[in-house]
């Protein structure tokens, strides 16, 4: 047969064989993937496998299959459906088998339906021992015995297999003895427990205590009923000895009689209390009405009486009891006279209903006593059947669990030894929708997704190596060494700048090649930079002699699945970095002094030129000297400013030397100076009570000059014809308790547009 993969969840796909079968060709487990790939289309014939190893047939092509684990030490050969395959349809899976197992389900169905019927009837009525029971117990027999033969049968078949060894047959006939065990045993067990108790459970209801309870209470309740008939007997024959009878009723008056009745009744209780003839008619009555009716036998035996009168009186009153049982007369004649005195009374309710289900229950257990043997032969043919049926559906639910847990089974099984062989193409029929149907399909998504997982990591390895390639290369043409170190301390990987610069080589002991960071790199791999992700050193090597680098040294670690692996390590050469770092450094602390030596040259200029303006007119000798010495100090001046002009930005400010000084004769001094230049007005106004200010003398004397210097630069550089005379405002005043806030104001140039203020109080940044 031709095999095809539909689909990737190991559909069904159908192709049909277009050449015969080549010559059988028997493979191991590990050789199958080469005979299939020796022989690619060569199609295995469509036919099934015969089920017993017997000469019945041709074999067809067989791959052998150890099935040690179902119970087969021997290697057997078999061939498995797959997807694809256009066969007959298996065993069992016929329409006229699947007919025979629903008209099964549906014998057993009615064996139940009977049994209950049975049950209900003998709950229901106890004598059901008539043709319809006859019937039934006939026809649960029959169904009974009909599956026994079906069971035994299907029993019998199993065995012939285990005996011609085929294949699974064995896991079979063990998988129908455990559940044959677990459900036969508990249901006979269970059953004879039931068949004993319900025995003992019937001898016990004709036991004596139950005979004698029974018996007590009838005698209880004619007790009750004689003892009520008693009293109300004694009441009667107490009525009639009363000194009114010693007249006739026909003399005492029909008035007379009608009260002393009604009066009595009342008195005694009673529910009517009448006088009557011996024919039964009523010549008064208690309640005043002539509507009382007598039973039958009453008036038959007032008919029948003989009537006793005189002094020697000594009739029995009769009791009689009515018809429904709720009511008791009492007959007593009247001496001296044809009349009988009738009182009638009505008995207890609860009592009555009380002693009308002891005398049905006293009847009932007679009748079962006389059923006794009946009964048990009943209960005990019903327990023997619905033990019977349970065994039997019990045997016949293990073959049928047996036959879908094996045949699935042992088919994984068979795949699963292909699968290991390396043949991830075998594909599995599901035999049903339950759920070693779903496990089928899963056995076949699984085998299409070890395919597929198998050439993407084929794919994978591939693009690995690709990748270490290629990043061996990148590793090879950076300049920084870059160091790998597992977690015991083994470089795994160098660069040929590591190699190089560190003398590093793969394999090696990181601790003996740079000891210095062994502990650092310990702790990065073990986890210990809690909050940091990443780690920096700066270390110095000697590559050669005199020549010695700085390196910045990143330590990352490197983790796979929340565990620390080991740690990278790149280093950096910083030395001309840091060259350039002291270059710039020493720039700006020339730049420093240079303006720091600046700031001074301004008032010595002007101090020179003053004298020179103040003085040359008043000096008559070495005037000239006093001319050449003025202008060498401006001169010299000049260029000091000059030089110091090449250096510009800023360097760290010197520590201030804080003393108590006079603000006020501070800033007097500068502007002091400043005037000397001329065409400059300064107003000076201070706002606040002299008093000493701790300041540093020098700082607060070079700002003050070089904003005022600034204030003097921007008035001179005013463009236009028509500007106003240059002013300088210096206004100190008591901003608050404690803080003097000095201001300068000028009238100059102003700031340009492109300046932003927040830089202008940068270091030695100025617009004037």
């Amino acid at each position: 047969m031709v095999r095809k993969v539909a689909d990737m969840t190991g559909g069904n796909a159908t192709k049909k064989a277009s050449k015969k079968l080549a010559p059988a060709v028997q493979a191991k487990p590990a050789d199958v993937p080469a005979a299939r790939e020796a022989a690619p289309q060569q199609p295995m014939p469509n036919k099934p496998a015969n089920r017993r190893s017997d000469s019945r047939g041709p074999e067809p092509l067989y791959e052998p299959l150890s099935l040690d684990a179902l119970g087969h030490d021997e290697t057997i050969a078999a061939v498995w459906p797959v997807a694809g395959d256009r066969r007959k349809p298996r065993r069992g899976h016929h329409p006229i088998f699947r007919m025979m197992r629903w008209g099964f389900v549906g014998v057993i169905a009615f064996l139940v339906l009977v049994l209950f019927v049975v049950m209900f009837m003998a709950d229901r009525w106890p004598t059901f021992t008539g043709p319809a029971y006859l019937a039934l117990l006939n026809v649960n027999i029959i169904a009974l015995m009909l599956l026994m033969i079906y069971v035994v049968r299907r029993v019998v078949v199993m065995l012939l297999d285990r005996r011609g060894r085929l294949r699974g047959s064995r896991l079979h006939w063990r998988v129908l003895g455990i559940f044959t065990f677990l459900a036969v045993f508990p249901a006979v067990g269970i059953g004879g427990t039931a068949i004993y108790l319900l025995n003992q459970g019937i001898e016990s209801w004709f036991a004596t205590k139950v005979s004698v309870a029974l018996e007590g209470g009838r005698q209880v309740a004619e007790g009750y009923l004689k003892e009520s008939g008693r009293s109300m007997q004694g009441e009667v024959v107490a009525l009639t000895r009363d000194p009114m009878w010693q007249l006739p009723p026909i003399l005492l008056g029909h008035d007379t009689v009608t009260t002393w009745l009604g009066q009595q009744m009342n008195l005694k209780r009673l529910d009517e209390l009448a006088v009557v003839d011996h024919d039964g008619q009523v010549m008064a009555t208690g309640s005043g009405l002539r509507l009382m009716v007598l039973p039958n036998e009453v008036i038959q035996y007032l008919q029948n009486a003989e009537m006793q009168t005189g002094a020697g009186f000594a009739a029995t009153p009769e009791v009689f009891r009515q018809a429904d049982g709720r009511r008791l007369v009492a007959l007593v004649p009247l001496r001296n006279s044809n009349w009988w005195l009738v009182a009638q009374k009505t008995l207890n309710n609860e009592m009555l209903e009380r002693i009308n289900e002891t005398a049905t229950a006293y009847v009932d257990y007679s009748e079962m006593m006389e059923e006794r043997a009946r009964i048990r032969h009943v209960v005990t043919m019903f327990m023997l059947l619905m033990l019977g049926s349970t065994v039997t559906a019990a045997v016949w639910a293990g073959i049928r669990l047996a036959n879908k847990i094996v045949k699935p089974v042992t088919e994984l099984v068979h795949g699963t030894n292909r699968v290991s062989a390396g043949d991830l193409t075998v594909r599995l029929e599901p035999r049903d929708d339950g759920e070693l149907g779903v496990l089928t399909q899963a056995f076949n998504r699984m085998t299409v997704q070890l395919g597929s997982n198998r050439d993407l990591l084929e794919r994978k390895n591939n693009e690995l190596d690709e990748r270490r390639r290629f990043i061996e290369a990148i590793l090879t043409g950076v300049s920084a060494a870059v160091v790998a170190v597992d977690e015991e301390g083994v470089v795994r990987v160098a660069n040929q700048s590591a190699t190089t610069m560190l003398h590093i080589l793969p394999g090696a002991r990181f601790a003996k090649s740079l000891p210095d960071l062994a502990d650092v790199v310990q702790d990065v791999a073990q986890g210990n930079t809690v909050g940091r992700s990443v780690v920096q050193r700066e270390m110095k090597i000697t590559v050669t002699e005199g020549d010695t680098r700085t390196l910045l040294v990143r330590l990352v670690p490197f983790i796979t699945h929340g565990t620390h692996r080991g740690v990278i390590l790149t280093f950096d050469d910083i030395t001309p970095l840091i060259g350039a770092q002291r270059l710039a450094a020493w720039q700006d602390v020339a730049r420093r002094l240079a303006h720091e030596i600046k700031n001074p040259l301004t008032p010595i200029q002007l101090s020179a030129e003053r004298l020179k303006r103040r003085y040359l007119k008043q000096i008559e000798v070495d005037s000239g000297l006093f001319v050449q010495l003025c202008d060498t100090i401006v001169q010299q001046s000049e260029e000091m400013r000059r030089m110091t002009n090449e250096f510009s930005d800023f360097a760290r400010m010197p520590q201030a030397q804080m003393q108590d000084e006079n603000l006020v004769e501070l800033v007097d001094g500068i502007v002091v100076l400043q005037r000397a230049r001329g065409g400059i007005e300064f107003v000076t106004d201070y706002q606040f009570a002299v008093a000493p200010v701790k300041v540093d003398k020098g700082q607060v004397q070079r700002v003050f000059t070089n904003l005022l210097e600034n204030a003097y630069n921007a008035i001179a550089e005013r463009e236009g014809t028509n500007v106003p005379q240059g002013r300088v405002e210096i206004v100190a005043k008591e901003q608050q308790a404690g803080i003097l806030t000095l201001e300068i104001r000028d009238n100059g140039r102003g700031l340009p547009e492109h300046v932003e203020v927040d830089s202008l109080f940068d270091p030695y940044v100025t617009t004037r």
